[in-house]
């Protein structure tokens, strides 16, 4: 049996559409054919076919027919382009030669045959040769009015609509005799009928499958295999991942609230509530680059769950010392301390391993959701645990949230490892490559500098709030917590309101800039406050800013950064984050002299100046990027 196809082809000027038909003629016209057949299916359109431009690479080894009711020529004649008419021609004559074809049919279609004698005459105009064929649409000539009534279905008409796409009932198959009766007045076109079966040469014979080619450039089959198994299993794993990270950051926060707490009722100075947070963020000076090191050589889910582990064991020693002894300053600060550590470690590997767990198309919709979690922690939080607090005491509270951090670890126990493939390993090896990395790529850099202006000069209303609470309004332990929450709730009511739009937005690096410099001018707002309600509504409306601000750094660093280097540079990020409690530190210790509204108004200042500064020196901030 001969092998062919009929496929639709674009006429370029307006994408008009018509069909020619290929007929393989050899082993070489087979595999033509099929590139040409794959080709009329890639095509950035919503029809299936082909261009000109395309059959020119693949015309060898094939037969060309143009005729019928969707005949080229004849939608070109139809519209008065004779020129052009002529013009397809001779280039499809030049592609195919004697292997062109004109196919005249005979089916009772006015168009055709208003057209026959022309076409005719332009085959012996051109020399190509004739075939004479039958546009089959059902088997038996008795099937026409079943065929009709299908066409009227698809229609959605009657079959007594006069106005409807209507066929005549000479599409069935024909038999060779009636075939030459209907040509007979054509010798040459059914000598070509006869002769056209005998010029091919070729039929597909049985093979073995042909499995397709999965390598890329330096990755080996089996680990492209295992790469692509996981990225299957991302998605379905994603939603624990989620319960994780929301279960650890209420943990965390409410932690920190707690002993915020404890610490205003030990002292009573603006520099020891600095202090506080100073000794919580610092480990991040050191502790941040070289557990982003760590996690991008080792597995970062194992990083994850030993720091659960650690963390249960933290609240579990609190527990034990406070049922003992009475909290001091040189203790609080010590556990602080060791804290922190764990924060840094625990947001390195967390934030590295969730880029790896969501596609890149959907990256932007991951970090969102991320921050909304931590949000929505940073609300709950320490308002559940003020509450408990005032409940069960201290130690109980920490007994329990030991045993709840565990769960964090139980409901990673299945979910993949995520391991990078080893050739990415040693692409991007070596404690350095996030510095070298961070240099050669602007965006990355200026990104960084943002973070540690913003960490030092932006966030003082957040360090010195828990002041604010205590000494200027007087809270109460409840009053305390939701003060301390209320960035957290603004940041939530942000995340989740506005993430349609932070997720379409074009230049992150520009918000981000305008975000830090809102929450400086936030800041300055806050220190005017004199009532507690108007000051919680000033933190919620500096907490949406805050929605922007970690948003968008984090976009630009994960998708700036290639995967294995990911960890490095989230190092880098909370290198610029440590600022923040050497700022909150700077806030307190003038605010000791000074007063705290004014020293957080001098830090304001100073960082509006410098971030008009970095806008000026760096133009990459304009860029927009995917």
């Amino acid at each position: 049996p001969g092998l062919g196809t009929t496929l639709k082809y674009f006429v370029k000027r307006d994408n008009k559409i018509s069909q020619i038909t290929f007929l393989v003629k050899n082993e070489t016209g087979y595999k033509n054919l099929l590139h040409l057949s794959s080709l009329s299916h890639l095509n950035n359109l919503k029809d299936v076919g082909i261009y000109l431009k395309q059959i020119k690479n693949y015309s060898d080894g094939l037969f060309c027919f143009v005729g019928g009711e969707y005949n080229p020529l004849l939608l070109l004649k139809k519209d008065n382009k004779d020129k052009e008419l002529k013009k397809t021609i001779q280039i499809f004559k030049e592609l195919f030669n004697k292997n062109f074809l004109f196919e005249i049919q005979r089916i009772d279609d006015q168009e055709i045959n208003n057209f026959e004698n022309e076409f005719i005459n332009l085959s012996k105009e051109y020399d190509i040769p004739l075939i004479g064929s039958n546009n089959i649409k059902y088997a038996n000539k008795e099937d026409f009015s079943a065929h009709d009534a299908l066409l009227c279905i698809g229609q959605k008409t009657y079959v007594n609509d006069t106005n409807r796409n209507k066929l005549s009932d000479q599409h069935y198959l024909k038999t060779s005799d009636e075939m030459i009766n209907l040509f007979n007045d054509l010798p040459e076109a059914l000598e070509n009928n006869f002769n056209l079966p005998l010029r091919c040469s070729f039929r597909p014979i049985t093979s073995k499958p042909i499995l397709p080619n999965i390598s890329e450039k330096n990755i080996q089959t089996n680990e492209l295999l295992k790469k692509e198994t996981y990225d299957g299993l991302k998605e379905k794993f994603y939603s624990q991942f989620a319960v994780s990270c929301i279960l650890i950051y209420s943990i965390r926060f409410l932690d920190f609230t707690v002993i915020a707490y404890i610490l205003t009722n030990v002292t009573n100075n603006a520099a020891s509530i600095g202090a506080l947070v100073f000794i919580k963020f610092i480990p991040m000076i050191f502790s941040g680059v070289l557990s982003g090191w760590l996690v991008d050589k080792f597995s970062r889910l194992i990083v994850i769950k030993l720091v659960i582990l650690t963390y249960s064991i933290y609240l579990l020693l609190w527990a034990i010392y406070i049922s003992f002894y009475s909290p001091n300053i040189e203790l609080i600060f010590i556990f602080t301390f060791f804290s922190g550590i764990l924060m840094s470690v625990d947001i390195s590997s967390r934030i590295s391993y969730l880029s790896s767990l969501v596609k890149r198309r959907i990256i932007k919709s991951g970090i969102a959701a991320n921050v909304i979690y931590i949000n929505l922690a940073w609300f709950i939080g320490p308002n559940i645990g003020m509450f408990i607090l005032e409940i069960s005491g201290f130690t109980l509270l920490y007994i329990s949230l030991s045993i709840i951090n565990i769960f964090g670890l139980i409901i990673l126990i299945k979910i993949p490892k995520l391991k990078i493939m080893s050739n990415k390993i040693k692409t991007y090896s070596g404690f350095k490559a996030g510095f070298s990395f961070a240099k050669t790529k602007p965006i990355i850099l200026v990104t960084l500098i943002i973070i540690s202006l913003g960490n030092f000069f932006a966030f003082t209303f957040e360090s010195m709030s828990p002041y604010f609470a205590k000494f200027i309004y007087d809270a109460s332990p409840l009053e305390f917590s939701f003060m301390v929450s209320c960035q957290g709730l603004g940041a939530l009511i942000g995340s989740i309101f506005l993430l349609p739009m932070i997720v379409r937005i074009s230049r992150p690096a520009l918000v981000f800039l305008i975000s830090t410099i809102f929450l400086c001018l936030g800041s300055i707002v806050f220190t005017y406050i004199p009532s507690f309600i108007f000051a919680c509504i000033i933190l919620i409306a500096l907490g949406t800013g805050t929605t922007f601000f970690m948003n968008m750094h984090s976009r630009i660093l994960i998708t700036q950064t290639p995967n294995p280097l990911r960890g490095r540079v989230n190092g880098l990020q909370q290198l610029g984050i440590s600022l923040f409690p050497i700022g909150s530190l700077i806030t307190g210790f003038i605010g000791d002299s000074l007063g705290v509204s004014q020293s957080m108004r001098i830090m304001s200042i100073l960082g509006i100046l410098c971030l008009i500064i970095t806008f000026i020196i760096y133009k990459d901030l304009r860029n927009t990027m995917e």
